[in-house]
C-alpha cells in the first residue's frame, strides 16, 4: 500500500497535447527511429512519452512545446536503449558517448549517423535556433553530466551491484535527465542562461529539491517494473538493503522522503530574496516551471502505460 503523496501544485494541461504527440511520432520517423528502432517507436507511441511536457509546460505555444516533446521523447528512447538494448564493452560505451557529445556540435557539416545521435543533433540545432549559443552550451553541459552519470550506472550493472544511498542521492537525478529537463524549461520560459537568479544558492537548491522529488516519486511509482526488470537503482530497494526494512516500511519511508522534498521546497521558496523587479520576474517564472514539472510528472505517470506490469 502506497501512502498519500503531498502535491500542493497543479500544473494544468497544455491545449496542444494531441498535436505534440502526433508531431513527435512524425519527428521519430524523420530521424529514423521507426526503421532503425521500431521497438522504440512503438513504445513511445503507446506510452505517450511526448505528452509528459503537455502536463509540465501548460502555457507554452506549440512550436516551443514541440521542442520539449521531441527532447523528452529522445530522453526516454536513450534511457530504454541503455536499460534493455546496449550490452557493449566500456570502450563501446565511451565511443557512443563521444558520438553523442559530437552531436551537440551544431557546426558539424555532415549529419550524424544513427538515430540516437541524429535525434540529439536535431534537438541541439533547434535549441540554438530558438535561444542561441548560451543555452545550447548550458544544455550540452547537462548532456555531458548525464552521460557521466550513465557511466556510473553502467559500471554498477557490470558489477551487479546496488548503489549505496549516498551515491544515489547525488547521481540518480542526473541519470534521470532532471537537469537537462529543467534547463529546457528555463529556456522555453525565456529565462536567460546568464540570469543572476539562476545562479543564486536558493534557486539552485530549489532545483535540487524538485529534482529529488521527481526522482523519488518516479522510483516509488516504477518500483514493480524495476523489480521485474532486475534494475537495482530504485529508492525502495536501496532503503530496504541499507536499513534492513521490509517492503512496506521501505515504501512508507520513500513516500515520506518524497513529501519532505516538497515541504522543503515550499519553505525555501517562501524565503527567496529580492533580486530586483526584472530578476524577480525571471526567478518566479523558473520556480513555477519547477512546480509545474513536479505536478506534470505526477499527472503523466498516472495516465501512461509505461509503468504497468502485464
Amino acid at each position: 500500500m502506497i501512502p498519500e503523496f503531498y502535491f500542493p501544485f497543479e500544473s494544468g494541461t497544455n491545449p496542444y497535447l494531441t498535436e505534440i504527440q502526433e508531431g513527435s511520432l512524425l519527428w521519430m520517423r524523420k530521424i529514423g527511429f521507426d526503421v532503425n528502432n521500431s521497438c522504440a517507436y512503438d513504445r513511445s507511441r503507446v506510452e505517450s512519452h511526448a505528452i509528459l511536457v503537455a502536463y509540465a509546460l501548460p502555457q507554452l505555444p506549440l512550436r516551443d512545446l514541440q521542442i520539449a516533446a521531441d527532447a523528452m521523447t529522445w530522453f526516454f528512447i536513450h534511457d530504454d536503449y541503455m536499460d534493455a538494448v546496449f550490452h557493449g564493452s566500456p570502450g563501446e560505451l565511451q565511443d557512443l558517448h563521444s558520438r553523442l557529445l559530437d552531436a551537440c556540435n551544431i557546426s558539424c557539416v555532415s549529419e550524424p549517423a544513427g538515430s540516437l545521435t541524429r535525434g540529439l543533433h536535431d534537438i541541439c540545432r533547434r535549441i540554438y535556433a530558438r535561444s542561441g549559443l548560451a543555452w545550447l552550451q548550458c544544455f550540452t553541459c547537462h548532456v555531458n553530466e548525464y552521460l557521466q552519470s550513465i557511466q556510473w550506472e553502467y559500471e554498477l550493472r557490470r558489477r551487479d551491484e546496488m548503489p549505496d544511498f549516498a551515491a544515489y542521492m547525488l547521481l540518480r537525478p542526473v541519470v534521470g535527465t532532471i537537469y537537462m529537463v529543467f534547463s529546457l524549461a528555463a529556456m522555453l520560459n525565456d529565462v536567460p542562461a546568464d540570469a543572476e537568479s539562476l545562479r543564486h544558492l536558493y534557486i539552485r537548491k530549489l532545483t535540487d529539491l524538485a529534482g529529488l522529488q521527481m526522482t523519488f516519486y518516479n522510483d516509488v511509482w516504477s518500483f514493480e517494473r524495476d523489480l521485474a526488470e532486475g534494475n537495482p537503482s530504485n529508492l525502495i530497494s536501496i532503503l530496504q538493503n541499507e536499513n534492513n526494512l521490509d517492503l512496506q516500511a521501505a515504501v512508507n519511508l520513500a513516500v515520506a522522503m518524497t513529501n519532505n522534498q516538497v515541504t522543503a521546497f515550499v519553505r525555501l521558496k517562501e524565503v527567496l530574496p529580492c533580486f530586483g523587479p526584472e530578476e524577480d520576474d525571471l526567478a518566479k517564472r523558473y520556480v513555477i516551471a519547477l512546480e509545474n514539472f513536479m505536478s506534470g510528472q505526477r499527472n503523466w505517470m498516472i495516465r501512461t502505460s509505461r509503468f504497468h506490469i502485464v
